[in-house]
This record gives C-alpha cells, sequence and structure tokens, in this order.
C-alpha cells in the first residue's frame, strides 16, 4: 500500500470519529461520572468564584478533583459562554487528537494493517465516543499520556527533553490524580536504564510543582466538602488487614480480567442480558467467580458467555503483553501499565477505569492473536481477527448507528428530561431521579437548600444550591452515620430528594433517631416513560419540630398503619394545636377520613394542606381524584374526565384502577393514542408484558408521534417477557 492510500484510510477513521461523535452531541448538562461536577468547577474559575463547590451552600474550596481540565473549561466557558455543545467539542478534539497520537506512538511498532485495525478499533470503541462527547477527564488524560510517550521516544537523550516530560507529567497528574502512576514508572524506567540524575532531577522538578497544591489541600481540608481522592483511598484501606487486602487484590484482580471484554466490546456485554446459563445452586463456584467479576444477575442466572469471553480476551491480553515485554522500546509503558494497575487494584471501581489503557488493551489483543498462530498457520491467525470484527461490528458498531440515531431523533424533539437513549446504553436513572429538579425549581424559593444524591447535577437542572449526601447507604467509608445525621439535624436543607431503595431504608433510619425532624412528603416524581428502573422520586420538607410534637404525630402515623383511623385523628388534632401551619398533618387527616369514606371531611383537609403549602402536590392530586370522582359520581363524565382521572391513578401507583378508567375512556373514542400508550404502561407494571406490548404497537400505529417512545417500551418489555422466561426456567 502506497503513502498515498495509507493517509486516506487514516484520513477515513478520523472522519469517521468525529462524525459520530458530533452526531452523538447533545445540549443537556453533563451527568454524573465526575462530568458535572468538572463542569461546575469550569463555571467556578469562569465566573471568578475561585475553585469552589459552588453548589454547597456555603460555597467552600474544592479539594478533590484536580484543576488543570477544569481550568480547560473554564476557558471554554469564557469564550463559549455555557453552549453546551461547543465545549462538548472540547472532548471531541482531545479524541480526535488522541487517535492521531495513537497513529504516532504505534506506527513502528506493527505493520500498517494492524495499525487500522487498532485505530478502527479505537476510534469506533463506544466508551471512546463516550467519553469524546463528556465533560469527563478520561480523554484529556489519555491525550496528554499518548504525548508524553511520543516525547519521551522522541527526546529522551536530549537535555531539554526533562523539563518537557516534567512539565507534561504535571500536567497528567493536575488532569487526574492516577496520573501519579505516570511518575512512578518514569521514575523506575530511569532506573532500570541507570540514569539517576535524569531520575532525580525529573522527581524534584514534578515535586516542586506539585506539593503547593498537596499542601494546600492539606490546609483545606477542614473547609472543604469533598476530600481529596488520596484521603478516599486512606479510608477505604484503613479497615483491612493482611488477610482482607489479599482477598480484595485477588478480587480485583479477576473483576479488572472480566472488565477487559466491556471495555473492548461493551455492546456484548449488553447484549448478553438475555442468556441465562449459570444456576448459583446448579454452579456455585463459578457463581461465586462469576460475581467477583462484576458480572451483574438476572433473576437466578448469569451470562456465562460473557464470563468464557472475558477468560478467552484476558489471556489473549496477556499473552499478547508478554510477548513484547523485552522490547527495549517499550519498556516505559509497560511501566506505566503495570503502575497504573497496581493502583488499580486498590480501588474497585467500573470499566471506565480501565479506558486510559484501550489503545494498549488492543494493542496486546491483535499482538496475543499473532502469537497464538505460528506462520504456518497464519491463516488461524486471518480467521481470528475476522471474528474480532464481527463482533465488533454487530455489538460495537450496530448500538453506535442506533445510539446516532435516536440522538438525531431525540435532538429533533429536544427537551429536558426527556428519555435520551444510547442504543444499548441508557439514562434512565438520570432522567428519572432529575425529573424531580424541575419541580424543586418552579415550586421552591431561590435560597431553598435540598438535600440530593448527585448535588452537583441536581444544582445545573434546578438551580438551587444542596448538600451532596455521596451516596452515603452505598458507601458508607466515606462519611460516617453520625456525619450523615448531623447534615439533617443540622437545618442547614429545607427539601430531600430520595429515590434508591437504599436512601429509603436511610429514610426510615433518620426519621427514628432525629429526634426533631419530621420528614414529611411533598410530591412524587412517577415518570411512566422509563419503565425499566421501576423509578419513583419522592421529594421531603424537612420539619423541625419539637420531641413531644414528633411523638404525637408517630402515633398517628402508627395507628394510620394498625387501620386505627378513628385513633389517629385526635393524635394528629394535638399536633396541629401544638403547630398550626404544619400542612402535612392535615394531609394525614384527610386520608383518614378518605379511608373512613368521608369524602367531604377528607376533601376540606387536602384542601387546608394545600392552602398552607401551595405546592403540596401529593394532597393536590389526592384532592383532584375526589373531586374527578364526584364529577364521574353525578354523570358528568367524558373522555377527558375518564383519561385524567386514570392518569391521576397511574401516578399513584394504583393500576387497577387506572386500567378500567382508560378502557371507559376508550369506548367513547376508540381512537385515543394516548390511552393505548398509559394502558402499555399499566400492563407492565403489573406484570402483564404481552398485553403491553400489545398496546404500545397500537399507540404507535395510531399516532406516529409516540413511535419512538412506544419502540422503546416494546424493546424493554419484550426484554422483561425473556428474563421472566428465563427464571422460570431455572
Amino acid at each position: 500500500m502506497n503513502r498515498k492510500k495509507k493517509k486516506i484510510c487514516l484520513i477515513l477513521i478520523l472522519l469517521l470519529h468525529l462524525f459520530c461523535s458530533l452526531l452523538l452531541l447533545i445540549p443537556d448538562f453533563p451527568i454524573g461520572g465526575d462530568n458535572d461536577e468538572l463542569f461546575l468547577l469550569g463555571r467556578s474559575i469562569s465566573q471568578k468564584h475561585k475553585y469552589q463547590d459552588i453548589y454547597y451552600p456555603s460555597s467552600p474550596p474544592h479539594t478533590k478533583q484536580p484543576f488543570f481540565y477544569p481550568l480547560i473549561l473554564a476557558l471554554g466557558q469564557f469564550l463559549f459562554g455555557e453552549n453546551i455543545i461547543l465545549l462538548r467539542l472540547i472532548s471531541v478534539l482531545f479524541g480526535t487528537g488522541s487517535l492521531i497520537l495513537v497513529y504516532l506512538l504505534f506506527k513502528k511498532k506493527i505493520s500498517f494493517l494492524s495499525l487500522l485495525l487498532l485505530l478502527f478499533f479505537t476510534a469506533t470503541n463506544p466508551f471512546f465516543l463516550i467519553f469524546s462527547t463528556s465533560f469527563a477527564s478520561e480523554m484529556p488524560y489519555l491525550f496528554f499520556s499518548l504525548l508524553f510517550f511520543i516525547i519521551l521516544e522522541k527526546y529522551e537523550n536530549q537535555k531539554r527533553f526533562l523539563l518537557i516530560a516534567g512539565f507534561l507529567l504535571v500536567i497528567i497528574f493536575f488532569t487526574r490524580c492516577i496520573g501519579a502512576s505516570l511518575m512512578v514508572a518514569t521514575f523506575f524506567y530511569f532506573i532500570t536504564e541507570k540514569k539517576y540524575r535524569q531520575a532525580f532531577l525529573l522527581m524534584c522538578l514534578c515535586s516542586f510543582l506539585i506539593l503547593p497544591w498537596e499542601i494546600r489541600s492539606g490546609f483545606l481540608f477542614r473547609e472543604a466538602i469533598t476530600k481529596p481522592y488520596i484521603d478516599e483511598f486512606i479510608i477505604y484501606l484503613s479497615g483491612l488487614n493482611v488477610l482482607l487486602f489479599g482477598k480484595m487484590i485477588i478480587g480485583h484482580i479477576v473483576y479488572y480480567f472480566g472488565q477487559i471484554v466491556v471495555l473492548f466490546i461493551p455492546g456484548y456485554f449488553i447484549g448478553l442480558e438475555e442468556f441465562s446459563f449459570v444456576n448459583e445452586k446448579c454452579f456455585p463456584s463459578l457463581h461465586s467467580l462469576i460475581n467477583n467479576m462484576g458480572i451483574f444477575y438476572v433473576g437466578r442466572a448469569y451470562r456465562f458467555f460473557y464470563f468464557l469471553s472475558s477468560i478467552i480476551l484476558s489471556i489473549t491480553v496477556i499473552i499478547g503483553l508478554f510477548s513484547q515485554i523485552k522490547k527495549k522500546d517499550k519498556r516505559l509503558l509497560f511501566f506505566y501499565i503495570f503502575s497504573y494497575s497496581a493502583i488499580l487494584l486498590i480501588h474497585n471501581g467500573e470499566s471506565r477505569y480501565l479506558f486510559p489503557l484501550l489503545p494498549f488493551i488492543l494493542y496486546f489483543i491483535i499482538k496475543g492473536v499473532s502469537f497464538f498462530v505460528v506462520k504456518r498457520y497464519c491463516y488461524l491467525k486471518q480467521v481470528a481477527i475476522v471474528l474480532i470484527i464481527l463482533f465488533h461490528f454487530y455489538y460495537n458498531l450496530i448500538p453506535i448507528a442506533e445510539m446516532i440515531y435516536n440522538n438525531v431523533v431525540y435532538l429533533k424533539n429536544y427537551k429536558h428530561f426527556s428519555i435520551k437513549m444510547r442504543g444499548n446504553y441508557h439514562e434512565y436513572w438520570h432522567n428519572s431521579y432529575f425529573r424531580a429538579a424541575p419541580w424543586i425549581e418552579q415550586n421552591t424559593s431561590p435560597n431553598a437548600v435540598v438535600i440530593s444524591d448527585w448535588a452537583p447535577a441536581f444544582y445545573l437542572y434546578s438551580h438551587r444550591q444542596g448538600v451532596f449526601l455521596e451516596n452515603a447507604p452505598c458507601w458508607p467509608n466515606y462519611r460516617s452515620w453520625e456525619e450523615i445525621k448531623l447534615t439533617f439535624e443540622s437545618g442547614i436543607a429545607d427539601y430531600f430528594v430520595v429515590s434508591t431503595e437504599e436512601e429509603r431504608k436511610l429514610l426510615k433510619k433518620l426519621n427514628k433517631e432525629c429526634q426533631n425532624l419530621i420528614f414529611n412528603p411533598l410530591a412524587i416524581m412517577f415518570e411512566p416513560e422509563i419503565f425499566f428502573t421501576d423509578q419513583v422520586v419522592r421529594i421531603y420538607k424537612l420539619v423541625q419540630v419539637s420531641s413531644l410534637t414528633k411523638s404525637f404525630f408517630e402515633k398517628g402515623l402508627y395507628n394510620m398503619g394498625e387501620d386505627n383511623y378513628v385513633e389517629a385523628i385526635p393524635e394528629f388534632e394535638k399536633v396541629i394545636n401544638m403547630v398550626p401551619g404544619f400542612f402535612g398533618v392535615y394531609y394525614q387527616m384527610g386520608v383518614c377520613f378518605e379511608k373512613k369514606g368521608l369524602l367531604k371531611q377528607a376533601c376540606v383537609m387536602y384542601r387546608k394542606a394545600v392552602d398552607l403549602q401551595p405546592n403540596y402536590e401529593i394532597a393536590k392530586s389526592r384532592l383532584a381524584i375526589l373531586q374527578k370522582e364526584e364529577l364521574i359520581r353525578t354523570g358528568l363524565n367524558d373522555v377527558n374526565g375518564y383519561l385524567l382521572l386514570g392518569n391521576l391513578y397511574l401516578n399513584n401507583h394504583n393500576f387497577s384502577k387506572a386500567i378500567n378508567l382508560f378502557k371507559n375512556a376508550l369506548k367513547l373514542n376508540p381512537t385515543l393514542s394516548i390511552c393505548y400508550y398509559n394502558l402499555g404502561i399499566a400492563y407492565a407494571y403489573q406484570g402483564n408484558y404481552g398485553l403491553a406490548i400489545l398496546h404500545f404497537k397500537k399507540a404507535m400505529r395510531i399516532d406516529s408521534s409516540l413511535e419512538y417512545k412506544a419502540r422503546e417500551q416494546i424493546r424493554v418489555n419484550h426484554r422483561r417477557r425473556i428474563i421472566r422466561q428465563c427464571g422460570e426456567e431455572d
């Protein structure tokens, strides 16, 4: 292949990456994976707030994330404002630059055809594309790391290299703290090359530039809210003895080997959800091993094909690694890989933590396949490469095409908090949880403070400062129970947004131990479009009362739980006498009257609750249901009445009544597409997936505007039906 054709091939791969990346850009704020935190740090710098957590009420100094990448984002925000599309182009440029650097780094190490394969796999890897369009620091970190390796190879024996290398190492560290692994690798590289002077000078230069930042973080530790990553490591490791540490290392080794296949072919991992082969009772050892590898269960079964692929791919990577380990020109790469891996072994993370190793893993896969077969069996190598390409095409390129298609559809009908699909990659949790954000913005004062699971992102969408719960129930090592309890009792926050089951358990514990605090439910954010996660988000108003008032309130709730509504009402009346403006008591009394069949008294109580708290959505909903039922009972029923009442029951999880009302509406108007769609949602929640799919298809035929949502619901419910069948077979 001549030089001109080679250039054309390289340009086509770059254009393919650019084309896919540009079509995957979305105008929404970033959520999760440090995206939102980095974006807000950039905003803090660009708005001259220094380097602060501006989402927190007191805007304390930030000590967790290093500052270099937020500084780049701040420059982008200064130039483009907060145009999300233009700001995301920064990551796209880093991604394109990383592809160019991959070519420059490996062009003399493998044949051109293998290099094209390496570039193609990298450019069309879903993780690579996702990080090319996000605000996460993975892509800049990969770019600067590759740049460092190239400069090392070119200028290693020149004096000016030390200065350039030192500054690059510092930039890498200030992009991601795990960049310290590259410093360690470089130090040992110079030691093995017997370049002691260079090693000493390089470490002195890096220490001189990094120590001021670490000293600053140390001084601000008590004032800061977010802890530096090094402190998280220390807290994480402090509770381990030698035996537990050994078990942890072995578990992480197995886990990350299993994650190699997730990194290489993410779509393959997702696509195997529907396979069920390994049963816990029949294969306990295999079940335990697969569980340690981070493979999530579906019912009682596991994805055996994924397990087998992980073993094969991991062995291929190891063989490729050791087949090249004696090559002198690659020695620093090996030091980097081993030092980076050593840090990962004490940090149980996700497949995305392997992302900076993606080009190297792909390189060693190609080398491993080559090593498997001697020259006389060259056809086997070709067969293996073809199989890998076919896997990549089916499990990565097709999902990428689906991601692009759905993203274009989403952009055409762009609305905040609508479903954002990425082929097999979903944002269900994000959409459902942050559905509470516009409600908070519309129904609370600008000075309101919200406790949420992900305060930075919640601040972006609600414009309300908040307290970051830091997944406290999931990661108890990061915050003690006393710290969590103090956060609620301090009175700093006005509202609490809760969704996951673990946080509901936390809520029960808080409600029991916080003697002067009542969690009063204001609103329920039920998202019928997001069926896959069964996600319901609740918004609580934090009400500070005396311990005596709380005891009366809890007695009333206890009697309600025992269906003793007559005894519950006097307890609530005592609370009203002590705190006349406590709106939540009127709501509970309304529920008691409604359960007793005294609907007029119930309406009076609900109306009083709404008068005291105009944004009391739960009380409004109950009042609307009673009023609409009264209209239907008096004969003033119509299609809109049935539809409205059906939606109210659907949002309150009363699916049987909702189904009956939607059917009544369809009797009056058989072409009402939204009724068919809502019937599908109700049947899906009842577990009747066949009827759900049938009604989604009817809705789609009548109204083409529902096609996008209906098709996704059909796909999700079809998968749920398969999973149920597999579970029954097991």
